[in-house]
């Protein structure tokens, strides 16, 4: 039986770990590894891949699996001077979806790139700039973003700050970026999936930013081998979102659009401003606009099915799904291939692109 995540002995220094299992006969994951804040206690798991996926769920946090010193600062609140009102509901059983996704790629060959954080989103949002966090409170005083930069004399906990930036909130972007800059030179592109969970839908929602962060075609427009397609042939427990392989019907377009960081302007293809951009993106296919941006796709919703605790398989059972799709819709469209008689020595994987 598996004994669960182990800490490093050694402070700062990536642990390899192992998730506990959620339920009966699923194994631990090789290589995944915790990385650890300026306190020995872990941050976030990692996984270093073999192909152009990577998995990011940025709001997989609890309190039980927040490090002592991320709460230093106490939760993030309302900003009087600013009047930002930010978020802080963590999305409830991403984690065992994101580790059934990464188990079931892991299975076939394909070791996708994951970045699973641990810190509760009350206390970091990782879903966004760092300038809208809003604030914090402790012991009588306000800090807010910006502090960090403050001197002793003016802040007398000014370097504390500093430390819980670059623990929690810069270290998980800077691997993040270190992946998606050396899955970009000419060929291969990398592909990001973001998962995330909204509690207001049952629906599985698909958003690429109206096309803008990743290419339509491999998303919505290639008949039987688009990942909408393949979404929609895993039977899945709830309904695919949009209904139509149209990116154009995504979430909010109605509105005039909506914008995501990771999977879209911090790491996706192109960059979407809601309100300003034409919705969808015009061109036919998006070409990643810088040498460190990726195709990212954004997962949302399952709200009624992720609080089922009693039920893991289940929840675990829709990581699996979409790492079948996933994995489907990249082999269909030359993203990654299997080679048929791997040599001696080598991987049975290898990768190449049919990217711009």
């Amino acid at each position: 039986m598996d004994k669960g995540p182990q800490p490093s002995p050694l402070k700062g220094v990536a642990a390899m770990a192992s998730q506990p299992l959620p339920f009966e006969g699923v194994e631990r994951i090789p290589g995944l590894v915790g990385v650890e804040d300026h306190n020995g206690e872990i941050a976030f798991w990692h996984l270093k891949g073999n192909c152009p996926v990577i998995i990011v769920a940025p709001h997989a946090g609890s309190a039980a699996t927040t490090p002592s010193d991320a709460k230093g600062f106490g939760r993030r609140v309302k900003d009087p001077m600013s009047n930002k009102d930010p978020r802080v509901t963590n999305d409830l059983r991403t984690l065992d979806i994101s580790l059934g996704l990464v188990r079931t790629l892991c299975a076939m060959g394909f070791v996708p790139h994951a970045f699973l954080n641990r810190v509760d989103r009350g206390y970091v949002d990782l879903n966004r700039p760092w300038p809208n966090q809003a604030m914090w409170e402790s012991g009588g005083r306000e800090y807010r973003p910006g502090d960090e930069d403050k001197s002793l004399a003016e802040l007398p906990r000014a370097e504390e700050f500093r430390q819980f930036k670059s623990s929690y909130y810069d270290r998980f972007h800077a691997e993040i970026r270190a992946t998606t800059t050396a899955l970009t030179p000419t060929p291969p592109r990398g592909w990001l999936f973001d998962v995330h969970g909204r509690g207001n839908t049952d629906d599985l929602v698909v958003f690429t930013g109206y096309g803008y962060y990743a290419r339509r075609d491999f998303v919505y427009d290639n008949g039987n081998a688009s990942l909408h397609s393949h979404l929609k042939r895993q039977e899945l427990p709830v309904r695919v979102h949009p209904p139509l392989p149209d990116p154009k019907t995504e979430d909010k377009a109605d509105v005039g659009g909506t914008s995501n960081l990771i999977s879209g302007g911090r790491y996706g293809a192109r960059s979407f401003t809601p309100g300003r951009d034409p919705i969808p993106f015009p061109g036919g296919v998006v070409t990643p606009s810088a040498g460190d941006r990726v195709h990212g796709v954004q997962f949302e919703g399952l709200g009624s099915l992720r609080p089922r605790t009693g039920q893991p398989e289940l929840v675990e059972g829709v990581g699996i799904s979409l790492a079948y799709a996933i994995a489907g819709f990249l082999q269909d469209n030359g993203i990654l291939t299997r080679t048929q008689r791997p040599l001696p020595g080598h991987g049975a994987v290898s990768w190449s692109s049919a990217m711009m």
